[in-house]
């Protein structure tokens, strides 16, 4: 039935059975001739997982951390220090947490983003969030990131003067003159109300001219949506775990902390390499 509703085929030498351990040889043996599949053992694999975990979770997954480790077993020797396998794995462990930030920008009515307001922001917005008087490692980082800026658009949304929307000047606030007029508040008054471009007076009248130029080179779009918080590090906008990787070693290396042991090739010969083999590791998703 499932092959006339499917149109495929049943590969029965891929097929497998597993059995409870009470369930008789006999018994075992007949359904297995009935269904024409000779694999009785239960230890198959499905992209890469058992088809039947053990009690032990450790052990289930055991293949998959040796698997790496013989990956990486070249770049132990050949590219990371001690220091330089503990940055590798800050910078994951980091950026899986800035991710959660992420998360919480993006969908501020999700279930975490309700639980970490509930617990370390309850008055204020997760954009304005402190870190507190004894913050743990895990906040820190997932504080951390909030690496976004306002990406301009109708500038109804923004404060020009005490928000990240300028991309030159990231990751501070605009540089805001003394005489500034304090009528003055969003972006949409700085830009012309019938055409699609800046106000360079205005923009002039409050902000120092190095501000004005970065401003004048964020292109005004004609049909004006409202505007929208984006990851200041991508490209396209959009957080995602592999340019997590890559924010969090910069961050690490912002720090000073070296990945590179010994003489050879650069370290960012060697952060390259490194990245990219480790987005060529084939495990399972």
């Amino acid at each position: 039935e499932y092959t006339q509703a499917s149109g495929q085929t049943i590969n029965l030498e891929k097929s497998s059975i597993a059995f409870s351990s009470n369930s008789p040889r006999s018994i075992r043996m007949g359904i297995s001739s009935i269904l024409q599949i000779s694999n009785m053992d239960g230890q198959d694999k499905f992209l890469g997982l058992p088809l039947e975990l053990p009690q032990s979770k450790a052990l289930a997954f055991t293949h998959i951390r040796n698997k790496i480790h013989h990956n990486i077993a070249d770049w132990k020797e050949k590219l990371l220090s001690k220091k330089g396998k503990e940055v590798l794995l800050i910078a994951v462990t980091k950026a899986i947490l800035v991710y959660a930030g992420w998360r919480v920008i993006s969908n501020p009515n999700s279930l975490l983003a309700r639980v970490l307001k509930g617990k370390y922001f309850p008055h204020t917005s997760f954009l304005n969030a402190t870190l507190g008087s004894n913050p743990s490692w895990g906040w820190r980082s997932i504080l951390w990131g909030r690496q976004v800026r306002w990406q301009v658009n109708n500038g109804n949304l923004i404060m020009c003067k005490h928000e990240m929307w300028i991309p030159k000047s990231f990751p501070k606030l605009p540089k805001v003159k003394e005489s500034h007029d304090i009528s003055t508040v969003w972006v949409s008054q700085l830009l012309h109300d019938n055409e699609c471009s800046w106000d360079i007076a205005k923009l002039r009248i409050n902000l120092y001219e190095e501000e004005v130029q970065s401003i004048m080179a964020i292109p005004v779009p004609i049909h004006r949506k409202d505007d929208k918080l984006i990851s200041h590090f991508t490209h396209h906008g959009n957080y995602s775990l592999k340019s997590g990787y890559e924010i969090a070693y910069q961050f690490l290396q912002n720090s000073r902390i070296s990945i590179a042991a010994g003489p050879g090739p650069s370290t960012q010969g060697n952060l390259s390499r490194l990245w990219k083999d480790i987005w060529k590791l084939k495990l399972p998703k």
